[in-house]
């Protein structure tokens, strides 16, 4: 690159690293469930060599309630390593893996385009809210961009240099052992890959095209032994929309036929066999995939409203800023005008990578599933911009360029403010605030109780005992099966145990009367405190709270008390 390129490059990638280290460790405002279970899992593997439940260096790694894709909780075994059990060891993974995909982006735009475009999409992701809300908190699809960018980048490069492709082979492939919509996505880009290059392609020596497929063959027996077992599909099982039980009921029940009364007040029966016609599975299911397609690519979910999961977006705008849905539609005006194959790539990408998500429950407005949208749109939006500076000697160009500054500006500072002042204490409840701070409280106590205990109901306690109290992964394994194992620890209290001192679970008959003495104890104040009691200052007869822990609305969330 020129120097000034050069210049404007580490400029923006500079930017990219601060807006993703800023406040990492208090914005989100704490490690969800997944993000907790990503760091004692890592931990586990650096200790050990084993995941949680103990099984050596698998290929699907095991937490306490699903099989999980393994290479992001691999990458992420240094981190933890070095930095801890904490927020940074858990979080920079994700902000290392947002910058990789951010070069990526700006690789993959220049050989596309030309440098000046490739800059200008590596700015727009950098500040893009999408991107950063996944490159700040301990999720996958930052490693699964990372790999797709720049496997598609190894192809473009391979065609002409063929020991590129055997990195492609690598990147796309190794893709389905990050996150599992890259199962169903590959296909379809390699679909992609052999319409738009098949010449390129069948010009390729045999030897080396059968040497790709080994490769590929050869990464791709895990997934495929993992099949058998349920390990790679089991995620997938739960959440696909061909395993939903409210859509096969709809559709049993319609077919049986519905009782009806007229105006009159007669019962009329609908035609079963009729109804077959019209509520079948293949029907329905198309149907909410279809529905799932186009929310996906629409104007409210990109621009004006995202993702309804307040950890997946900030609300109160879309994923994208406003001023890029006028950036995207000149891009597109001006792709079609340029070389057929970059425009056939760019369009098959914003085409397919809907699919996957839209197989899915609530996969049209899922950001997490979707998130192989955004480089696409990047782009448009960067040939958008880069189509504004080429026409800008026009009056017209000038005015609409003045209108996109204005709405940028605005644009970026609301969300800048939003994000780094009001998101935290907003979502809390969808970042599991309060128990890091209960955990490392009833650890400073815990001495002076035989037995200590914690609620299970409000969400599973068990992954941030081990977390915040960093138990050695060996002494977990070696009582795994144990401990898991439910059943009535005291009268009146179901749960499980690990080892002799701790024990999670919530009681079936009040809680004073389940307790043993001596037994510090963290309380759920949503579920096992009667309407708006406050115990803080009334508690119940027997009962001490030694400490409370609030919401940033001042509201009670947990009780740490003694029975005494």
């Amino acid at each position: 690159m020129k120097k000034t390129n050069l210049a404007i490059f580490l400029l923006i990638l500079s930017l990219a690293i601060s807006l993703r280290l800023f406040k990492l460790d208090s914005v989100p405002p704490a490690l969800f469930g997944d993000e907790v279970d990503v760091g004692y899992q890592a931990y586990s593997l650096w200790e050990t060599g084993r995941d949680l439940t103990g099984r050596f260096m698998p290929f699907y790694i095991r937490s306490l309630s699903e099989f999980r894709t393994p290479l992001y909780i691999y990458s992420a075994v240094p981190f933890v390593g070095i930095f801890g059990l904490n927020e940074w060891g858990v979080r920079l993974p994700a902000v290392f893996w947002g910058i990789v995909s951010i070069i990526g982006i700006f690789l993959l735009t220049r050989k596309l385009f030309d440098t000046r475009i490739a800059l200008i999409a590596m700015f727009l992701i950098s500040i893009s809210p999408w991107h950063l809300q996944y490159s700040r908190a301990s999720f996958e699809v930052t490693m699964l961009l990372s790999f797709i960018v720049l496997g598609i980048y190894c192809f473009l490069q391979g065609l002409n240099k063929t020991r590129y492709l055997f990195l492609s082979a690598i990147l796309l492939v190794s893709s389905i052992y990050i996150y599992s919509t890259a199962v169903a996505f590959l296909p379809l880009l390699c679909l992609l890959f052999l319409i738009i290059y098949w010449r390129q392609i069948f010009k390729i020596k045999k030897l080396i095209l059968a040497s790709l497929a080994i490769t590929a063959a050869i990464i791709l027996i895990p997934v495929v032994t993992s099949l058998y077992t349920g390990e790679a599909k089991e995620r997938f099982t739960l959440i696909s929309i061909f395993q939903d039980s409210v859509l096969i009921d709809k559709i049993n029940l319609s077919r049986k036929g519905q009782e009806f009364y007229s105006p009159e007040g007669q019962i009329q029966k609908a035609n079963p066999q009729f109804e077959a016609i019209f509520y079948n599975k293949p029907l329905i299911f198309a149907q909410v995939f279809i529905t799932n397609y186009f929310k996906s690519l629409s104007p409210s979910f990109l621009f004006s409203q995202g993702d309804i999961n307040f950890r997946h977006s900030i609300h109160e705008m879309g994923q994208e800023y406003y001023f890029e849905a006028i950036l995207l539609l000149l891009g597109m005006f001006a792709l079609i005008k340029l070389d057929a194959k970059k425009s056939a790539l760019i369009f098959g990408w914003l085409i397919i990578a809907p699919i996957p998500a839209s197989l899915t429950n609530d996969g049209g407005f899922h950001a997490t599933r979707l998130f192989i949208l955004l480089p696409p749109v990047i782009i448009l939006s960067a040939i958008g911009g880069d189509w504004i500076i080429e026409n800008f000697k026009s009056i017209y160009v000038r005015l609409l360029a003045a209108f996109v500054i204005v709405l940028f500006v605005f644009n970026v500072t609301f969300y800048l403010h939003r994000y780094y002042i009001h998101y935290a204490p907003e979502s809390w409840r969808w970042w599991h605030v309060g128990f890091k701070e209960t955990m490392l409280y009833m650890k400073s106590q815990e001495n002076n109780y035989k037995i200590v205990g914690f609620n299970n109901t409000y969400e599973p306690s068990l992954i941030r005992f081990l977390f915040w109290n960093k138990i050695n992964p060996a002494d977990f394994q070696a009582s795994y099966q144990e401990t898991m194992q439910k059943h009535e620890i005291f009268p009146g209290f179901e749960g499980f145990k690990f080892g002799e001192k701790y024990f999670f679970g919530s009681a079936s008959k009040p809680l004073v009367d389940s307790l043993p003495a001596n037994t510090l104890y963290m309380v759920s104040a949503r579920d096992e405190v009667a309407g708006d009691w406050d115990w803080s200052k009334t508690p119940p007869s027997g009962i001490s709270v030694l400490k409370t822990i609030r919401n940033p609305l001042n509201e009670p969330i947990f009780y740490v008390i003694v029975k005494n």
